[in-house]
């Protein structure tokens, strides 16, 4: 019975300490949610899309610059242009339609697509890449494209 009670405190002090630790869970490695925040600047890559005028990659893009409190500045063009962009830094998220299995996931983090679609096709729909182990920056762009 002695070592029990002894052991409880102990416990809860470790699991204050634990607790404590995951103030900035999930991480950001390169910070890119606090850069977007303060430089209210979400540099967002769009693919162009079958619209030619990427009317929904900007909605979205605008949502997920919004819910930063940030402005959408665009640099259009071809994945194959953007995505190393992405990887670079130089941009902060690249949205366009996307496969499930895309080979750019290699590259990226892929969020779900939005909201409408089927998650499980393997048709592109749009969805949102960005980099990855920006984990606290994919939760943001996951809740606004699902929200979508």
């Amino acid at each position: 019975m002695r070592t029990t009670r002894s052991f409880i405190p102990l416990a809860i002090i470790a699991l204050g300490l634990t607790l404590a630790g995951c103030d900035d869970f999930p991480k950001d490695p390169v910070e890119t949610t606090e850069h977007v925040r303060e430089t209210g600047e979400m540099r967002a890559g769009l693919i162009a899309g079958a619209d030619q005028d990427n009317a929904r990659e900007k909605a979205l893009a605008e949502a997920i610059a919004k819910s930063a409190e940030a402005e959408p500045v665009f640099d259009e063009g071809a994945a194959e242009i953007l995505v190393p962009k992405l990887e670079t830094g130089e941009l902060d998220i690249v949205i366009g339609s996307f496969a499930k299995s895309t080979p750019w996931k290699k590259h990226a983090a892929v969020t779900k697509p939005v909201k409408r679609a089927d998650e499980e096709s393997e048709t592109p729909q749009l969805r949102a890449l960005v980099r990855k182990g920006e984990n606290r920056w994919l939760m943001l762009v996951q809740k606004q494209v699902r929200s979508q």
